[in-house]
């Protein structure tokens, strides 16, 4: 029991100042996916407690850390000026719109994390600025909408 798959404990910490320590863990069903690089995967993190029988992911509770999740990749999206320019690779880019969609839909906000994902990976403007589009921004959006349209969870194929 209390048993957590595809996810690697990466900090134990009292996050809500109760005495009990939460896990920290970071699912890597995102690492790769659709074909991005490893440091340009998105981290998505999950957040789980032992109920006394198992461990039980109480993420939800923590939105104030999704929130920090979502300000930190939008801000990194505009430092390395995604829209504009080619002085990160392109994956980079579409791991930071991934990670903006992965914790507003944590937080409920799944139709505003949407419209920052759809429009910052429109494939013109990485033609535009690289002079192709990646493979891996064509596949993650065809899934991914599909997903979105469904509303279904979020997840690169065969996760």
């Amino acid at each position: 029991t209390g048993i957590i798959p595809q996810r690697a404990v990466t900090a134990i910490e009292d996050l809500d100042g109760d005495d009990t320590h939460e896990l920290v863990v970071t699912e890597s069903k995102w690492e790769m996916g659709f074909g991005l690089c490893h440091g340009c995967s998105p981290v998505t993190e999950r957040y789980y407690k032992w109920n006394g029988s198992e461990f039980e992911d109480v993420s939800t509770k923590y939105k104030d850390l999704y929130l920090k999740q979502i300000d930190t990749a939008k801000q990194n999206w505009a430092e390395q000026e995604c829209d504009k320019t080619d002085k990160i690779p392109a994956d980079y880019c579409t791991g930071f719109a991934l990670r903006v969609l992965l914790a507003s839909d944590m937080v409920g906000r799944r139709d505003e994390g949407w419209k920052f994902f759809w429009a910052n990976t429109n494939p013109e403007v990485y033609r535009k600025i690289y002079g192709n589009i990646p493979d891996s921004l064509l596949l993650s959006r065809k899934i991914l909408l599909e997903q979105y349209t469904k509303g279904e969870d979020f997840s690169p194929p065969n996760r």
